[in-house]
């Protein structure tokens, strides 16, 4: 970890009004150039860019690579490409046409996230002629710094997991769920309308790649990365499993038979009461299992 982080600058981007740190974004300094992975909402670019010119790349050459185009991952992408002239953004091809024009992209956070997108920003739109469309298992070289693209489309269609080699360390984005610090927890990055063989898929691809670190955006830097990648595995298959043989496919019926099966989610429940984002998460993860047994079961 001493080595990874005389490279590596972790900043929170949480903008006011979340009520608790949520998320990360890091900057990874390699001399010549600056890489940014997780760049947060448009209401919060100013605390990226300051970081930014104070590490002397405000003119500098910056390449921004985006885990997939949600507001709180990608927001601040367009207004810091139309501040720094030498910089580029590497986007999964299904999230390019999001981030040259938001419209569509807004009206559907506002639809599902309410006051929560209001907080992080409408994105501006970004110069297409600087987002660069990836490739499933493309490497970016820089200076023998070995980044990995891994398109991980389980979460969202236009998701990709970063992998930095020469650290073992896998910038997950959502693809991996969200991880709260506090009760060692992982809420499932399941949100409807994911598909289950995607997301599991896409678990196996990062398992694969035995990373030591997980670079959560939801939040901060988690070590022995393999093993928790496959505890957040075989936990979404089992709460699967428990959705898919209820009866009655409600929320409530759904978190108690939960709570019933775990400890740590009638803790995790009791503890976010107060806190309406993660409650509003969790809600929504599970939701997204129980729209997917339904949707399976009707096949």
């Amino acid at each position: 970890m001493e080595e990874l982080m005389k490279y590596l600058k972790v900043i929170d981007l949480t903008p006011s009004g979340i009520g608790v740190p949520f998320i990360s974004g890091y900057l990874i300094n390699l001399g010549s150039l600056l890489v940014s992975i997780e760049q947060g909402p448009k209401s919060s670019y100013e605390k990226l860019y300051k970081v930014i010119k104070e590490l002397g790349f405000g003119d500098g050459r910056v390449d921004f690579i985006v885990t997939h185009i949600h507001l709180d991952h990608a927001g601040s992408v367009a207004t810091l490409l139309n501040l720094i002239e030498d910089s580029v953004a590497y986007v999964h091809p299904k999230g390019v046409k999001h981030l040259i024009n938001p419209d569509r992209l807004w009206r559907a956070s506002l639809d599902s996230l309410g006051y929560i997108a209001e907080l992080y920003g409408r994105p501006d739109n970004a110069p297409s002629e600087r987002i660069i469309s990836t490739d499933d298992d493309m490497d970016l070289n820089y200076s023998g710094n070995l980044f990995k693209i891994i398109h991980t489309i389980g979460h969202a269609s236009h998701h990709q997991s970063i992998y930095w080699v020469d650290y073992k360390a896998m910038f997950v984005g959502d693809s991996a769920g969200i991880y709260v610090k506090e009760l060692n927890y992982i809420i499932p990055g399941t949100l409807y309308p994911t598909r289950l063989d995607l997301y599991i898929n896409s678990l196996k691809k990062m398992i694969s790649y035995r990373p030591r670190y997980l670079m959560y955006p939801h939040y901060g830097i988690v070590e022995d990365g393999t093993s928790v990648l496959e505890g957040h595995l075989k936990q979404v298959i089992e709460y699967y499993k428990i959705a898919r043989e209820l009866d009655v496919k409600e929320l409530n019926i759904f978190i108690n038979e939960l709570s019933k099966s775990y400890d740590e989610v009638a803790i995790l429940i009791q503890k976010t009461r107060d806190i309406p984002l993660l409650k509003m998460l969790i809600e929504m993860s599970l939701m997204g299992l129980l729209r997917e047994a339904e949707r399976l079961e009707s096949l």
